[in-house]
């Protein structure tokens, strides 16, 4: 490499041995990383780090999910049983993917026979190591998937004989109260509900996909369910429908979902297709000339009761990058006016009053439990996890101060908080506080930042940021 960090001035030689020995360093700073922060989730470091979970301190630490966080805990842990994959990950005779690859692996092969010792389990892995040696992830995979298919079939004929010996050594049924119980009959692996899998990757254009494994029972039920709903439909001229098999699938997917959101039944029959926020900024409802909009009124849509927040200014020439863009989905975030309005359509509606700050009004109740009407208002000032920025499904209404030290049920005392954060809250120091402008913020630790600084709500630190 030369003095400004190019690779113009080297040999093609150095080109290809300086590519090689980075990827022989990736490898096992891969392979270092996930033993490294398994060992910090084994001292248990992370309350001393303001976390409740390694994981969460982690992924904040790494910008990573904590999903994929999770996963590096769990294969650090891996590693530091089955050292000769980490050493030949360090040695750079395989890539960290094939870790990933061989723990998969493995994960199959015994839960295809959940009976293997771990001596067993460690030929198994000594295999697909030596596998990935010489073939890419995938042929990892496609070996193990062949491992896994031979330790049910082992395990059914293993089962099989065993009960034709304990028939013969003992004719009467009844009479077996000294014999040590069978156990379950093994499973093939077409028909093995725990290999089951079910994933939706987002994607750099905001799209979504989704990838699964499913077992033979499954795979029936959902063929069964899509087969009538995503058969061709010519138009009434004759034209054959023009859509592939594969896009036909995804529309009758589409519409089953809608079927079960409304209950079984259709928008004709009674069902719903979603429940919509609309808010409306109180200054436009008190305008005598409520009719001629100004831009400050939005819709949230979502599938759900808690669904689709979103207080603040309406699009004012704005698109749904901007994080002030009132047009959201719970799950899947913003979308565009005319989606919005579509949705609209057949929906219920219930309008939301906000302040000049986006803060829906407060109406006070005696109730510890967050009311519905109480938690729909959380949702649309604070859309999401106010620390974390988890799903507003997956959050709970947290009393900022305590309702066994006289806090109120109104939203000048809620936050929405998920569990893992929620739990943090209680047990660190980390704290809450309603600001002057009617929105939650977050207080870390010292730990954390020396300072104790407040943190906004987390779309509202995201809005900042943008």
């Amino acid at each position: 490499m030369d003095e400004s960090g190019g690779l113009a001035g080297l040999s093609d030689r150095d080109c290809v041995s300086g590519l090689e020995a980075a990827c022989v360093t990736e490898s096992g700073v891969l392979a270092r990383k996930y033993r490294t922060v398994a060992e910090i989730d084994r001292r248990g470091l992370a309350l001393s780090l303001g976390s409740s979970e390694t994981k969460r301190w982690y992924a904040r630490t790494a910008r990573i999910t904590e999903t994929e966080a999770e996963r590096h805990i769990t294969w650090g842990y891996w590693l530091d049983i089955h050292t000769n994959v980490f050493d030949a990950a360090v040695k750079g005779d395989i890539h960290g993917d094939h870790i990933r690859a061989i723990v998969a692996g493995h994960d199959s092969v015994r839960t295809a026979d959940p009976t293997l010792s771990d001596d067993e389990l460690a030929r198994v892995v000594a295999t697909l190591l030596d596998h990935a040696r010489d073939h890419t992830v995938f042929g990892v995979s496609r070996r193990a998937a062949e491992l896994a298919h031979a330790a049910a079939e082992a395990a059914r004929v293993r089962y099989e004989q065993e009960r034709a010996r304990r028939d013969a050594d003992n004719p009467d049924p009844d009479d077996d109260d000294d014999v040590a119980p069978l156990g379950p009959v093994p499973v093939p692996l077409s028909e093995n509900r725990a290999m089951n899998t079910l994933d939706l990757y987002p994607l750099p254009n905001g799209r979504m996909q989704l990838k699964g494994n499913l077992d033979i029972l499954l795979a029936e039920k959902l063929q069964s369910v899509l087969s009538p709903l995503s058969k061709p439909e010519p138009s009434p001229d004759g034209t054959p429908d023009p859509r592939t098999a594969s896009q036909r699938r995804a529309d009758g997917l589409d519409r089953m979902l809608d079927l079960h959101i409304q209950g079984g039944k259709s928008p004709k029959q009674g069902g719903v297709r979603a429940n919509v926020n609309l808010v409306v900024g109180l200054k436009d409802l008190l305008r005598p000339d409520r009719n001629a909009p100004t831009g400050d009124a939005g819709t949230g849509t979502g599938t759900g009761a808690d669904a689709g927040p979103g207080p603040g200014p309406g699009p004012g020439g704005a698109g749904p990058d901007d994080p002030g863009w009132p047009f959201m989905l719970s799950w899947t975030g913003p979308i565009s006016r005319r989606l919005t309005e579509m949705l609209s359509c057949d929906a219920n509606l219930a309008p939301v009053i906000v302040d000049d700050a986006g803060v829906p009004l407060a109406m006070g109740r005696s109730e510890r439990l967050a009311p519905p009407w109480l938690r729909a208002a959380v949702v649309v000032r604070d859309r999401c996890c106010i620390k974390c920025g988890k799903p507003a499904q997956w959050c709970i209404v947290h009393h900022v101060k305590y309702w066994v030290d006289g806090g109120t049920t109104d939203l000048n005392n809620s936050a929405l908080v998920c569990g893992a954060c929620h739990n943090e809250i209680h047990n660190t120091d980390w704290q809450l506080l309603i600001g002057d402008d009617g929105h939650p913020y977050c207080i870390p630790p010292a730990v954390v930042d020396p300072d104790r600084t407040p943190w906004p709500s987390f779309h509202r630190r995201r809005k900042q940021a943008a």
